[in-house]
């Protein structure tokens, strides 16, 4: 968890976001990795040979991210 929390201050947030992550594979310590984010939201923490250990996403909190469906 304190991995995804380094990603979202790297990231940042806004007032109530929802976040998103997955983790893919363990991160070895001490740790090498390179965080590296699109500007659309979405975000990963990979190693230095490329290995992906986080991938996710933020987004501002809104009625339809709550109830889970989007909004017509």
């Amino acid at each position: 968890m304190w991995t995804v929390a380094r990603c979202l201050a790297a990231h940042g947030t806004a007032d109530a976001p929802v976040v998103c992550a997955r983790f893919q594979a363990p991160v070895p310590l001490p740790p090498t990795v390179a965080y590296g984010a699109d500007g659309d939201g979405r975000f990963t923490l990979r190693g230095l040979d490329g290995r992906l250990h986080l991938s996710g996403e933020v987004r501002p909190l809104s009625v339809s991210n709550f109830l889970g469906r989007k909004q017509s």
